[in-house]
């Protein structure tokens, strides 16, 4: 049959392409089976991301290949395109979906805050000159729109989202801090002064009604699977350890009746599964396949047991997966060390600590990033009178260069004969990489791709940079375990305070990558 009609149609391509073939099977007159005893390995979905808008353009597009293949040409023009605008609206409508699905408290949150600014100015208002839409839109609407984005970067500078976007404590304290900052807005800028009184009452009724829906819903909601399709409290939660320290966490933890855990298995550090066999415990596989378990199981907890794990290894796991909207937290075997931040969560014998990576925040990515544009542009301008036409008359000797990049990736750079960005033109169109998002200012080393066999740890978890702290601390570093201690130091520390330092020092020393 397949020699007949053919195999798998290239153009379906993780969508539709099992219809297709099950379509020209049937057009061929032949019959389709179902085997009920075959055995198959489905990931779920999960070759694509659902709430990524890649996944809504391809399966949609996958849908119009389908159409258009067989009936497009039996079809009039008109009803094409109405076929065209559903599968778009569709895709639109289901990616809408997926983004309310995840940032609903983000967004019910500023459906809230912009409300109570609004409703203080209409309260406010009618005892004055009385409030009109026009007046509201054309003179304090602004106001609406300052405080939206002041909420929102101390929202997420405070990490109440997304990882806690249900505790009441986080969210008043956003409140607090959002309309401080606005009223100082109100002494220094004229035309905000007549608005403290909208502030002071906006203060009340934003906090208050963000605190009370997040009560109202930890009171009543038991998790709805028709409504949400997962439950919105319960984390999915996997444990990383092996011996019995990991198989008495994963049953301290099972014993709990907290909502805020939903046990997956365990991923072992090593091959001893048998005491997890016996417990009826299910392994999901090992540490070194952790990103692809946790994007296969839709993880959204790690938990690790720290009796086989050291903290660097812990912490080279995390940032090496990349997945900022983790939380991770870790269960000490010695409680005399403390490790991560302050919060804790004790599970009788078992205080769970929150771990983090300073790099990994949303916050500081943005903040790094920003940095990286200002003072990259500002170089480059500066520099574009004298080094331009210099880069233009040498076009000839300008080659693309391989080198290291996050992860054991390989990006190319450009580069004036060779790889020397201790030459003027070289680093001017380093700082053309950095504003191209490919390099950053603060980085580790760059390193050519061929010399990647010549250093021991070159799987690094942030971009190659201009400079960094291993550079200016190049004198210092005499083992591959004295570099590995400067690149976790950085990770854990990470900071626009700390970029600026070590920018600076770079500066004083002359000393790049």
């Amino acid at each position: 049959v397949l020699d007949q009609i053919g195999h798998f149609d290239e153009r379906f391509f993780m969508y539709c392409e099992d219809i297709d073939l099950c379509h020209r099977i049937n057009l061929g007159g032949h019959k389709i089976y179902y085997v009920p005893t075959s055995q198959i390995i489905h990931y779920k979905g999960e070759s694509t991301k659902k709430n990524n808008v890649d996944y809504v353009i391809t399966f949609n597009k996958a849908l119009y290949q389908f159409f258009d293949k067989y009936y497009a040409d039996k079809t009039w023009s008109l009803f094409r395109w109405i076929i065209v605008l559903g599968i778009v609206a569709r895709g639109v409508f289901i990616y809408i979906r997926n983004f309310l699905h995840e940032h609903f408290p983000l967004v019910l949150d500023t459906l809230i805050l912009n409300s109570a600014i609004l409703l203080s100015f209409m309260v406010r208002l009618e005892f004055k000159d009385g409030f009109t839409w026009y007046g509201f839109f054309h003179r304090d609407g602004i106001i609406n729109l300052i405080s939206m984005v002041i909420f929102w970067i101390i929202a997420y500078y405070l990490e109440v989202y997304p990882h806690h976007r249900f505790s009441i404590q986080g969210i008043i304290k956003a409140n607090l801090l959002t309309f401080t900052l606005l009223a100082s807005l109100t002494f220094f800028l004229k035309q905000f002064a007549f608005s403290r009184m909208v502030v002071l009452m906006a203060a009340i009724v934003s906090p208050l009604l963000m605190s009370l829906w997040r009560m109202v819903l930890k009171r009543y909601y038991r998790g709805d699977k028709s409504a949400w399709g997962k439950d919105l409290y319960s984390k999915p939660t996997i444990i990383v350890g092996a011996g019995k320290g990991g198989l008495a966490l994963y049953q301290k933890i099972r014993e709990m009746k907290d909502m805020s855990y939903e046990l997956l298995g365990v991923v072992t550090i090593n091959d001893e599964e048998a005491d997890f066999a016996e417990a009826h415990i299910p392994v999901l596989g090992r540490l070194e396949n952790l990103d692809k378990l946790v994007a296969i199981h839709n993880v959204r907890q790690v938990i690790f047991s720290s009796a086989m794990l050291s903290y660097q290894q812990i912490l080279k796991t995390m940032s090496g997966m990349g997945m900022t909207g983790l939380e991770y937290k870790i269960a000490p075997s010695n409680l005399e060390v403390m490790i991560g931040k302050s919060s804790i969560e004790r599970l009788n014998d078992y205080p769970l600590l929150d771990i983090e990576y300073a790099i990994g925040k949303p916050f500081n990515r943005f903040t790094k990033r920003m940095l990286d544009i200002l003072l990259a542009l500002g170089g480059f301008v500066l520099l574009a009178p004298v080094l331009g036409p210099l880069t233009l008359w040498r076009r000839r000797r300008r080659r693309r260069i391989d080198i290291l990049g996050r992860m054991q990736s390989v990006i190319t750079i450009a580069q004036m004969d060779a790889l020397n960005p201790r030459r003027p033109v070289n680093l001017w169109l380093l700082l053309g990489e950095v504003l191209r998002g490919k390099l950053s200012l603060v980085g580790f080393p760059i390193l050519p791709k061929d010399d990647a066999g010549h250093h021991p740890h070159n799987d690094y978890w942030y971009r190659p940079g201009i400079t960094g702290l291993v550079q200016i601390n190049r004198s210092k570093i005499l083992t591959p375990d004295d570099l590995e201690k400067y690149h976790i130091f950085y990770l854990k520390n990470q900071s626009l305070m700390l970029d600026l330092e070590i920018i600076l020092k770079s500066v004083t020393k002359l000393d790049i990558s």
